[in-house]
């Protein structure tokens, strides 16, 4: 035991050790290395020298080392085009080699956020740490330790995503807060190449896209405004299974059909509730945001004129809220926390700005929009089409072509009943609608010649499968979800053609291909022989490369047994 004490300390000294006697651990927690860094540090290398010798230990039985920490110095060093690097050797065993690696790379200031979570939950798994130990050995807080091993939880496309910088780490938290299913339901619909323009989330910040997934998915129960009460000690309210749920009544709601009945309640209230404070507006909905139809029923019951509206999805974002400095572990992090902000408000400030000055000048007038979650004011081009505007107008021509002796009287009884015509009216369409797509189910497809009404049509359902950067390519001027069928009715040969491949691809991505045989033969190879042939054969001879190598390997291991036998 003294002999090997005297040895490891002898050696754990600098010396100039040959790169071709070097080789890369095993157990680096950095995976991916910037190229363009390493290219500027070998230059500094080729000028100063390697400043700080890298770790290596000796590899058993050979004359070669392994390193410990320091690879990417390393790969600089080998960019220079030096044959010898200045390392500590020391005597580790794996179980030391690792930690050494770990707690080093831990210790960088540009370590990025996946491979930081991926090091503590190592720590974590090796027994030797917690969240606490962690929090003291690396000078961080629970809740930061804690918010990096949550980016485990992230799907594999929005690790992708943030290793690539294309979302930030307020978005990625977010996101790793839900379940995989769900994660990939949201990637697939707002973040995938495949997803309609306007159903985007790729560009939001996490405060919006959490109200984005509190209003388009969650049955958690702090997503919904209505008064809460009676749900903190509901058998139906998962927050009430645990004995630790806390007092906030965050659970999710295992009741749909009474969630339902207390959201359309509260829609209804806050509706009436808002037109009291705002008389001046008008209700209305859009039929491309998600509406409460029942809320919508109840309210004319109620005598309440519904107007359906083209609106804008402007001026809607509540105003940023000012960061909390115990919220972040470092004051870097929080001057971070504070620019963004001071950028948002600016936003939300101009934004505010523009709204004035186009109500003033008439460029847009608000409505109290009766969404599926809640009533607020949300605003309209004047020049939008408004169903209901004809009757509204033709009264206030009568008015005004009246003669000036003649009192013109409002009945309120008349005009509740002349708003349940105007319902009237709005259910024998939607009822026109219901039968004629019964009928449709029912009918005998005709095998004349197509029209061009139809072809039309097919190219309007086409294009709603298509990706934001193919869309573009048609030029419409109009987002695809406001296009309809009368927009497709001339197009170039061109155009079609880029639908017609967009539409392949779309269900190409989707498809299923099981087996070898299948996956030899089928229509995803085809379709991508024709325009990535190159890309298909580079595919087949990388991995047909790997997985032989790797059948080569378990192939070994199958023949020794069988000696052995």
């Amino acid at each position: 035991m003294e002999n090997y004490k005297k040895t490891k300390k002898a050696l754990n000294e600098v010396s100039l050790v040959d790169l071709s006697l070097i080789d890369k651990s095993t157990f680096n927690p950095r995976k991916k290395f910037d190229e363009a860094a390493l290219d500027e540090l070998s230059e500094s290398i080729k000028q100063q020298g390697l400043l700080q010798p890298i770790k290596i230990r000796p590899i058993t039985g050979t004359n070669r080392y392994e390193i410990v920490f320091g690879e990417r110095r390393y790969r600089a060093a080998l960019i220079a085009g030096l044959k010898k690097i200045p390392a500590m050797i020391s005597v580790m065993s794996d179980d030391e080699a690792e930690d050494a690696a770990i707690v080093e790379n831990l210790h960088r200031k540009d370590v990025a956020p996946l491979e930081e979570a991926e090091a503590y939950a190592r720590l974590i798994e090796k027994g030797k740490d917690d969240v606490n130990s962690l929090a003291v050995k690396f000078g961080k807080n629970k809740v930061y330790i804690k918010g990096r091993l949550q980016l485990l939880n992230l799907i594999s496309d929005f690790r992708d995503l943030l290793d690539a910088e294309n979302i930030n780490l307020g978005v990625a938290g977010v996101l790793a807060n839900y379940e995989k299913e769900l994660q990939q339901d949201i990637f697939d619909n707002h973040f995938g190449q495949n997803c309609a323009p306007y159903a985007l989330w790729s560009d939001y910040r996490a405060s919006k896209l959490q109200k984005s997934i509190n209003d388009g998915y969650s049955t958690q129960l702090e997503s919904y405004s209505f008064d809460k009460t009676e749900c903190e000690s509901c058998q139906f309210n998962t927050a009430t299974f645990s004995l630790f749920a806390g007092e906030d009544c965050t659970g999710k709601c295992l009741k749909k059909e009474c969630l339902r009945k207390k959201q359309v309640a509260y829609i209804v209230e806050s509706s009436i509730k808002l037109q009291q404070e705002k008389p001046e507006l008008q209700m209305c909905y859009d039929s491309i945001w998600a509406t409460s139809q029942e809320a919508i029923e109840q309210l004319t019951e109620k005598g309440f004129e519904i107007l359906t509206v083209n609106l804008l999805d402007s001026y809607l974002d509540a105003e940023p809220e000012i960061p909390n400095r115990d919220d972040f572990e470092t004051e870097d992090e929080y001057k971070d926390a504070q620019s963004g902000y001071e950028e948002e408000l600016a936003d939300y400030q101009s934004e505010l700005s523009e709204r004035d000055e186009r109500l003033a000048n008439g460029e847009i007038k608000a409505y109290i929009q009766i969404t599926d979650k809640c009533a607020r004011v949300a605003y309209a081009e004047v020049d939008e089409t408004i169903e209901g505007a004809e009757e509204d107008n033709t009264q206030e021509e009568t008015e005004e072509s009246s003669p000036d002796n003649v009192e013109i009287k409002h009945n309120p009884e008349v005009e509740k009943l002349q708003k349940k015509i105007g319902r009237n009216n709005e259910l024998c369409s939607e009822k026109i609608i219901e039968r004629q797509k019964e009928l449709i189910k029912k009918m005998d497809i005709p095998s004349c010649s197509i029209s061009d009404v139809e072809v039309a049509l097919m190219y309007s359902f086409m294009a709603k499968r298509m990706d934001t950067k193919s869309y573009g390519k048609l030029e419409l001027g109009k987002e695809v979800y406001r296009t309809d069928y009368m927009d497709f009715l001339e197009l170039t040969e061109e155009k079609k053609n880029i639908i017609e491949r967009s539409f392949i691809a779309s269900h190409l991505k989707e498809l299923y291909i099981g087996g070898i045989k299948a996956q030899e033969s089928s229509p995803l190879r085809a379709f991508l022989n024709l325009h990535e042939a190159e890309e298909v054969a580079n595919i087949d001879i990388e991995l047909k490369s790997v997985y032989k190598n790797r059948n080569n390997r378990l192939q070994e291991r199958i023949e020794a047994m069988n000696e052995k036998d």
